[in-house]
């Protein structure tokens, strides 16, 4: 039987992802493109796939309404682990 093993994702490669995003997010800013929208969700996705589970800084997110359902989803997941305030 094989076993599935799980490589490492090199922080060098988060970080070049991350900056991709935050470059799209501007981009996407100045010209509302969906070809750049597109393109900032196909980064988005890898992040994730590759195990990214923190939260965006804001200059690198789109707005609330076009940010993919799979970031909420962490997001959603991500509060209900917050303790509660008291």
């Amino acid at each position: 039987m094989d076993t599935f093993q799980v490589t490492p994702v090199a922080p060098a490669t988060y970080k070049t992802l991350l900056d991709r995003l935050a470059y799209l997010a501007g981009y996407w800013r100045e010209t509302k493109s969906d070809e750049v929208k597109d393109r900032y969700y196909m980064v988005l996705k890898t992040l994730l796939e590759l195990g990214y589970r923190e939260w965006l800084d804001v200059e690198s997110e789109l707005p609330h309404q076009h940010m993919p359902p799979e970031y909420e989803q962490l997001i959603q997941e991500a509060d209900a682990l917050k303790p509660p305030l008291e």
